[in-house]
């Protein structure tokens, strides 16, 4: 079942036919304006809504206890609490799995040199997600300022071999590259590790 679930998340597609695949996806436009980017890969306004400005987003910080530092990229780190998380074997060069003490909460990170669009990337994870569960879906679609700079916050949800589970992570695509940090479990027991799953991702730093 583990190995099923990081399967899901080990590419990432980089082509604009995952864009053809896609759900209708809320997104940000650089001038901060609101928009749906359509699956045909068409803006549409959100009149109703406006912007918000990163002040108003809230600011997330490092947990002190994160001591442990895990370098990504060249300007990327991920610190995590020790007590709670165990790194465990990736099955592929470039991505980073870890385990929960308790069991039955994991994450998996994925850190790659391509500069990309944030709003490209966060539908391309749900087309990947799609391409595997059928019947994923984003479920919440936030924007977080993390140690100063500004991810998105994804909630997915699926099934498979008739479990209902849920993706929790952050999404971040710049200058540094393009990184994917998401924890998951199944979605009866998302209330009980959500605490340490939002401290595992607050230790997300991008250097400036």
């Amino acid at each position: 079942m583990r190995r099923f679930l990081c399967l899901l998340l080990l590419s990432l597609p980089l082509t604009t036919a995952a864009l053809a695949q896609s759900q209708r996806v809320r997104a940000t436009r650089p001038d901060g304006s609101a928009v749906w980017l359509n699956p045909d890969g068409t803006w549409t306004n959100v009149t109703e809504e406006k912007p918000g400005t990163k002040a108003a987003l809230g600011q997330r910080t490092r947990p002190a206890s994160a001591t442990e530092q895990v370098a990504l990229l060249k300007n990327v780190t991920l610190s995590i609490d020790p007590a709670k998380w165990r790194r465990s074997e990736a099955s592929k060069p470039g991505r980073l799995q870890f385990t929960h003490v308790n069991g039955d909460g994991y994450a998996l990170v994925i850190a790659e040199r391509i500069q990309m669009n944030l709003d490209s990337l966060v539908v391309m994870a749900v087309s990947n997600a799609q391409e595997f569960a059928p019947d994923a879906h984003l479920v919440s679609d936030e924007r977080r300022v993390v140690n100063g700079t500004e991810v998105r916050c994804l909630q997915i949800a699926f099934t498979t071999q008739g479990i209902a589970f849920r993706y929790f992570g952050y999404y971040y695509a710049g200058a540094a590259g393009t990184v994917q940090a998401i924890t998951y479990t199944s979605e009866g027991l998302l209330p009980e590790f959500l605490p340490d799953f939002e401290a595992f991702l607050d230790g997300l730093e991008i250097a400036r």
